[in-house]
């Protein structure tokens, strides 16, 4: 997990991370397999859930991390629906490219200066 001292810098490592990880040669297999765990039965659920508790655990330790020096971050929820459902799917369903620019400007919106609202 990307330390860079802020949570922004932290999201836009993070973000690039995944978005080089999930199009590199394994990781729309993965995304498959994932997708295809979705399906009945409780040890297909069992095995996505285990794929997806780990990414969890991830940005669960990354928010810590923000709380820890005095930053007010989203839940890890918002993370993953702002930030990271984007990426997924664009590399899914194909929708339009994911560049650097791209993957990373969503990270803003989960950023500790996210504004009034305070939506990730």
């Amino acid at each position: 997990m990307p330390d860079t001292g802020s949570l922004a810098g932290d999201l836009r490592t993070h973000a690039a991370n995944v978005a080089r990880e999930i199009t590199g040669p394994d990781g729309l297999a993965l995304l498959r397999l994932t997708t295809a765990l979705s399906g009945e039965g409780q040890q297909r659920l069992q095995a996505r859930d285990e794929l997806l508790a780990d990414r969890t655990r991830q940005l669960q330790a990354m928010l810590a991390r923000a709380r820890g020096r005095g930053e007010d971050p989203p839940d890890v929820l918002e993370v993953l629906d702002h930030l990271l459902a984007p990426i997924y799917m664009r590399v899914l369903f194909g929708a339009g490219p994911l560049t650097l620019p791209t993957s990373t400007g969503w990270s803003t919106g989960c950023s500790p200066d996210r504004g009034p609202a305070k939506v990730c």
